[in-house]
């Protein structure tokens, strides 16, 4: 927590940055494990569905956040 108390908000926004798209990634492979455990297994095609959706609403609002951070950022 302290290094981010240390940095400056464009460095702070290029780690955000760094770390959605590790989030997508990350999200990329859990959607096919998921499917490859229904396909493996059995179980309901809904379920993962909703799970991906949260996490893509995740994603999303970190972005806007983000968005809004350097906006801040450029106007001071």
């Amino acid at each position: 927590m302290s290094k981010y108390l240390s940095m400056n908000k464009k460095k702070m926004i290029d780690e955000i940055k760094e770390y959605q798209k590790m989030l997508r990634e990350v999200l990329d492979l859990y959607i096919m494990l998921q499917e490859i455990y229904v396909n493996e297994k059995g179980g309901r095609l809904e379920d993962t569905e909703d799970i991906e959706e949260k996490l893509e609403e995740d994603i999303e609002q970190m972005s806007l956040l983000t968005k809004t951070s350097e906006k801040k950022n450029n106007k001071s």
